[in-house]
């Protein structure tokens, strides 16, 4: 139906529509939601050897620690990790 190389035109179209509509979104976002908050936690915790909300319990354990590890060495700088999970973001489309 289409051509490879009108695929790819499609593909970049969509990644730079997305890329636009966050540059207009991110000025907006005022506090964090819940799963942010726990993720800035986590990642506190990890910078002081554990990954939980408090040493030795089992609290929010369950989550993946990927995303915590990447914003570890952003710990309290939050626009520096809106800007990461900005272009992991984009990267992800």
């Amino acid at each position: 139906m289409f051509s490879s190389n009108h695929q790819y035109k499609i593909i970049i179209i969509i990644i730079i529509l997305v890329f636009v509509a966050k540059l207009f979104v991110l000025p907006l976002i005022q506090g964090f939601w819940w799963d942010e908050v726990v993720y800035l936690q986590l990642s506190e915790s990890i910078s002081h050897g554990y990954y939980s909300f408090e040493p030795f319990m089992n609290i929010e354990t369950f989550r993946p620690p990927v995303f915590s590890f990447l914003i570890t060495p952003f710990s309290g700088d939050v626009l520096a990790i809106r800007l990461l999970v900005f272009v992991l973001s984009v990267l992800s489309v």
